[in-house]
């Protein structure tokens, strides 16, 4: 195993951008799960001004 070798501050270290990393991407896919539903409500309400006028 690879990992046999490294120090233990390297392996903290490590764990520690990997960690960053998760949260990196955790926050790219809330943005990214928000965005459709953004739309999705500006098009609704401009149907809704459509409609009304």
């Amino acid at each position: 195993m690879k990992n046999e070798r490294k120090t233990k501050d390297q392996l903290i270290n490590k764990l520690v951008e990997l960690r960053q990393r998760i949260n990196e991407l955790e926050k790219a896919e809330t943005q990214r799960l928000s965005a459709p539903s953004n739309s999705r409500a500006g098009e609704q309400a401009g149907k809704r001004m459509e409609e009304e006028s």
